[in-house]
């Protein structure tokens, strides 16, 4: 991989860190905004539920993305191809 390969490839990771780290702010403030009201009703565990998943499933994300990033950063090593 020549040197604007690799500067391309970090720049995309870069983007990919990014983007995961938003997608999860966002959900973990979905998560804390459920109004009390939505907690009492029926489906208030359901609602609960759903929101911890979406947090947990973008924090997952977000960290892999991270992961694989220093991976490359640091060892050189590109996700995927180990």
């Amino acid at each position: 991989m020549d040197r604007e390969d690799r500067q391309r490839l970090i720049e995309r990771m870069g983007e990919a860190v990014h983007q995961t780290r938003v997608a999860y702010q966002r959900a973990k403030e979905d998560f804390h905004r459920i109004p009390e009201s939505d907690l009492q009703g029926p489906d208030g565990k359901f609602t609960f539920d759903q929101a911890l998943v979406r947090e947990r499933q973008a924090f997952a994300a977000a960290k892999r993305a991270l992961f694989d990033y220093n991976r490359f950063v640091i060892d050189g090593k590109i996700p995927g191809r180990d």
